[in-house]
């Protein structure tokens, strides 16, 4: 009871001080929300074309047999997006202005995601083992580019859209929330509209080459979107400081914030609950022998589930209750793992495993809405770099261990990486349990 007091006390006061601050920019704050929403559907529905957990492992499985290389390999995206971004907090740290980064960026994304369409499409009929290994060198330079304007697009975000929603002033619950929203509304369709009928009447490398080709436009367009929005200063008394006091700093953080300690745990083990990710698809081609419409299915399935659990999920933020979120989320970990021995033990048909994708959208949209909206909640506006910096940056080394995931089914076969799983998902509820307010000491 006195726990819920104190958080609700908590919110309240972030509320209020949103109703009273004379500094915020109305206008820049509808902007932000309503580009990078824009900015987020654009991006999502990209994604949903590469299907990072469907479309790119099977795609890779043209070009390899190793499953730990196929687990690596779509895990990219993720450690690209977090590992660099440890970099990119100090880079931008001196910087007043963001936007120019962001845009850097971005056109070193569309061009890495635009070669490796043309080299699909010219290199994977006959030069299969040259294809792989050019994927890999540019979707990692994709994947960090995207790291590297990440913590520009959070900060910006931090800086311009209030934690909570109030006084007319939406919060960043519902940012990130139809971000979401949106982009799997899109994504749904996308498995069936386009994957399908591309995969089932193209031929091989061409049907791959122009599902790249539509990422490229679709990652032109986002980045466009954000790229020409008014800009203003960044807040905050950012000091420039050499690379190793920068990374002395940021690690600092951990030993004299206890509750960004347990958040931290509690984002670490969620993210490597991942290391199964690239791998129902593979076990679902392996007992079902799929055709395109069961992977546009399965895929429309997580969007479903992002969808649907979404909408909880944002609301809970928008009211400043993201520890919930990330508690919800984290129960939802058990369901796809426990899914999977259902498949190995009991035969299921594939409607019931498409509950595996199902949970795996709500949870990972969970973990990650609540995770982003917790540390900016916490952050004070002069370390939000570093906090997003750290976090992130650390987040890329731990979902390497998709590789180790493709290694153990190589050795040990899928029912072992499976139960590794589950074990991981009761960690991440214990985990989960013990975190504590954002900003505060209170333990529940």
């Amino acid at each position: 009871m006195e726990n819920n007091i104190v958080e609700t006390g908590k919110i309240e006061s972030e509320r209020e001080k949103a109703e009273t601050d004379e500094s915020v920019d109305l206008s820049n704050t509808r902007q932000v929300y309503i580009r990078g929403i824009i900015n987020g559907v654009f991006f999502r529905t990209g994604m949903a074309l590469l299907g990072p957990g469907t479309v790119l492992p099977l795609y890779m499985a043209t070009l390899t047999d190793w499953k730990w290389l196929i687990g690596l390999g779509a895990s990219i995206n993720l450690v690209g997006w977090f590992l660099p971004q440890i970099i990119g907090a100090k880079i931008i740290s001196g910087m007043r202005f963001r936007l120019p980064w962001y845009r850097l960026m971005g056109v070193v994304r569309v061009l890495s995601i635009a070669i490796i369409a043309v080299l699909t499409m010219t290199l994977g009929g006959s030069h299969r083992e040259f294809l792989l290994l050019f994927f890999l060198i540019f979707f990692t330079i994709y994947s960090v580019a995207g790291g590297l304007a990440g913590v520009a697009f959070l900060d910006i975000v931090g800086q311009s859209i209030p934690a909570v929603a109030a006084n007319g002033i939406h919060g960043r619950g519902s940012f990130f929330g139809w971000r979401i929203f949106l982009g799997s509304v899109v994504g749904i369709p996308v498995g069936f509209l386009v994957i399908n009928p591309i995969l089932d009447r193209i031929a091989y490398p061409n049907n791959f080459a122009l599902l790249f080709f539509l990422v490229t436009g679709l990652v032109a367009v986002g980045v466009l979107v954000f790229s020409t929005l008014k800009e203003i200063p960044s807040g905050g008394s950012r000091q420039t400081v050499n690379f190793s006091r920068h990374f002395a700093n940021s690690f600092n953080l951990l030993r004299t914030d206890p509750t960004f300690l347990r958040y931290f745990i509690t984002r670490h083990l969620l993210m490597l609950w991942n290391i199964g990710a690239p791998f129902y698809i593979l076990l679902a081609q392996k007992e079902y022998e799929l055709s395109p419409f069961w992977i546009g299915a399965f895929l429309a399935s997580r969007y479903a589930g992002e969808m649907c659990f979404n909408l909880i999920w944002a609301t809970l933020s928008d009211r400043g209750y993201n520890r919930a979120v990330l508690r919800g989320a984290s129960v939802l970990t058990l369901i796809p793992p426990a899914t999977v021995f259902f498949l190995i033990f009991y035969n299921i048909p594939e409607i019931v495993f498409a509950l595996t994708f199902f949970a795996s959208g709500a949870a990972v949209t969970g973990f990650m809405l609540g995770g982003n909206n917790y540390l900016l909640q916490h952050a004070d506006a002069d370390k939000r770099p570093l906090y997003i910096g750290v976090m992130n940056g650390t987040l890329g080394l731990t979902i390497f261990s998709a590789g180790v995931g493709g290694l153990i089914v190589d050795y040990a076969g899928f029912h072992v990486l499976f139960g590794l799983v589950a074990i991981i998902a009761l960690a991440s509820i214990l985990s989960a349990s013990l975190l504590w307010i954002p900003g505060g000491r209170v333990s529940g």
